[in-house]
């Protein structure tokens, strides 16, 4: 049959299957039939339309079916809206306490530092540093003192200060894994930080000025900061008090409530850098306009955060956090031929990632051992005595590099890269519960793996082309397509499709299907950024100092072991996090691959009998 007739014959069914998915009323015994007769009409064209339009249609609307009839879950269509109107607000009322908490903690910590600067003329020297607070009196006496909101260039700024505060979020949330003490403590500092600074321009005579500026911006960061801490001892409070849970169980609660609420708060630490970079400069608007605009921030912080989720409770909260049960899973064995939120991809992840770390651990330390020796042999001594101690890992990896750094590093990122890719792919297909409907376990050799190292040295070459102009924008490009060269690379690696086939796959599906890529990105991006936060916490505990007070080093020396200390400890961090993401993104991508060509459907459908073999 041709397939113009085809879908002449029974377009009207399919028609008439679509519009019942849209309808909240149906009749199921209908949408019954004509499941089971999409059902075969999505089998014959399989068989004769393999590579047409119409079995991808078909195929699709099977998918929808599938999962609004039978699996009985919120439509992906209406995700996003849910999250925001009844996920989010259901979050944020449960954890009101915890919220009031930092709310409280902070402005009285902000208390504090004003004082503390009122008493105290060096303090802010101590708690700002001596540069800047030379740079700002030296803004004051220019008669220009927002001059710091002005040095640079609108866009990197805005990329410069979203990193930044991106990372101080984070950081905040993340440490409340140390038993909520670590948000607590990270609260008070920015408290203190934050009163210090403003009360450094009120002593000055500039309080309208300062405030119509820092406030600008500061609205919504510094609430954002504040509901970063609450969602730290929100899953803080999963460890401290884990009611009839274990202390596992109780923080996958808490840590699911904390995510959601970062999730929530990220648009608007973005927004407020935003601001910050393009509107905060312009200090010479009237103080009215300035003052409306803040307003208006601080009036959408309370009516979501504060007013909506007190409304919505009223109404019926759809769950309460207390009540919520988690299921004992002693075996790891998940399943590839599933369509799977990101959620679930990101806990599939987790799992398959504690179970890597368990089996290889004593390598992987040994690996990063064996790296550092070989690094700290080719460093010139120059660049050891050089180094700095205290800078995030992305400002060290310039100075602990034995090459030139702007081409070296993207040829070393590209071929360490695809041989760490590699190796994960091998250890991947080598574990039977991982491979997808139709493959084998005879294709898990080392060789298998090698022969797709050319794949993702390619893919690898095309991620770092935007960081050679060295340009804001195309930094901001880099971070853009990182979780869809990430996907890319990993599909590659762990399918037993040829690079034409897998390539085909990730560019005719992947952008459908984004935000949920985005989001395993963003999830897993959190654990990364506590595995280096973890790192340069441990460096300061370990402060080689204490050679000098007990032995009797020389310059060379001490510095070397702080560097090799250094380079150790971030180079676990960095081997810890490759397998996490490309675990994520091999789920991704097998979830891609089952809403492009269904194999783990087509398999249910045939063994509940509603197509032939």
């Amino acid at each position: 049959m041709k397939e113009t007739r085809f879908i002449e014959q029974n377009k009207d069914k399919w028609i008439e299957l679509e519009r019942m998915l849209s309808e909240s009323k149906r009749d199921p015994d209908k949408a019954s039939e004509l499941f089971v007769q999409v059902s075969d009409d999505l089998s014959y064209a399989r068989t004769y339309y393999g590579n047409r339009v119409v079995r991808v249609y078909l195929n699709q609307l099977t998918q929808k079916v599938f999962g609004t009839l039978l699996r009985n879950t919120v439509n992906h269509k209406n995700r996003f809206s849910y999250f925001w109107t009844d996920d989010l607000p259901a979050v944020i009322y449960h954890s009101r306490k915890e919220l009031i908490f930092s709310f409280v903690l902070f402005v009285f910590c902000m208390l504090i530092g004003a004082l503390s600067s009122h008493y105290d003329t060096n303090f802010a020297q101590t708690i700002l540093g001596a540069d800047y607070v030379s740079m700002t009196n030296s803004n004051i006496s220019s008669g220009d003192p927002m001059a710091v909101y002005k040095d640079k260039d609108a866009l990197n700024m805005f990329l410069y200060i979203a990193q930044n505060n991106l990372i101080v979020a984070f950081r905040t949330f993340l440490f409340g894994l140390l038993f909520a003490i670590g948000t607590i403590g990270s609260t008070v500092s920015n408290g203190i930080m934050v009163g210090v600074f403003q009360y450094y321009f009120i002593s000055r005579g500039l309080l309208v000025d300062s405030a119509l500026t820092i406030w600008m911006h500061g609205t919504m960061e510094i609430s954002a900061i504040i509901i970063a801490g609450g969602a730290g001892l929100v899953m803080g409070k999963g460890l401290v008090f884990p009611g009839t849970f274990t202390r596992l169980q109780a923080l996958r609660i808490s840590a699911r409530s904390g995510i959601k609420i970062m999730a929530g708060i990220t648009p608007i630490i973005l927004v407020a850098a935003l601001i910050e970079g393009f509107i905060t400069r312009y200090t010479e608007l009237d103080n009215f306009i300035r003052l409306g605009f803040i307003l208006l921030q601080a009036g959408f912080i309370v009516a979501y955060f504060v007013i909506f989720p007190f409304r919505k409770s009223r109404s019926g909260v759809p769950f309460r956090l207390d009540e919520q049960k988690i299921p004992q899973t002693p075996k790891f064995a998940p399943e590839m031929d599933q369509v799977k939120s990101s959620s679930i991809i990101f806990g599939d992840s987790f799992s398959l990632f504690i179970r890597i770390l368990s089996k290889n651990w004593k390598y992987l330390l040994g690996i990063s051992l064996l790296y550092t020796i070989s690094l700290l042999l080719l460093l010139p001594e120059d660049k050891i005595l050089n180094i700095s101690y205290n800078t995030w890992f992305i400002n060290k990896i310039p100075e602990i590099l034995p090459f030139n750094f702007k081409y070296s590093f993207a040829e070393l990122f590209i071929i360490g890269g695809a041989l760490a890719a590699t190796i994960f792919g091998n250890y991947w297909r080598s574990e039977s519960l991982l491979l997808a409907p139709g493959e084998t376990r005879s294709k898990t050799g080392f060789k298998f793996q090698l022969s797709k190292f050319g794949g993702s040295v390619l893919i690898l070459s095309i991620l770092v082309l935007p960081l050679i102009p060295d340009i804001g924008f195309f930094y901001l490009l880099f971070y853009l397509i990182l979780p869809f060269m990430l996907l890319w690379l990993a599909g590659w690696q762990v399918s037993e499709l040829s690079f034409g086939a897998a390539t085909s796959l990730i560019f005719k599906n992947a952008f459908e299907n984004l935000m949920r890529h985005y989001g395993t990105f963003l999830s897993l991006g959190l654990i990364a950024i506590f595995f280096f936060l973890l790192a340069d916490l441990i460096l300061p505990l370990m402060d080689t100092s204490v050679l000098t007070w007990n032995f009797k080093v020389g310059d060379f020396t001490y510095y070397w072991i702080k560097v090799g200390t250094i380079v150790f400890l971030q180079t676990t961090a960095l081997f810890l996090v490759i397998p996490l993401f490309l675990s994520g993104m091999s789920f991704s991508f097998y979830s891609c691959r089952e809403i492009s060509e269904a194999p783990g459907l087509f398999e249910r459908l045939r063994k509940a009998g509603l197509v032939n073999e």
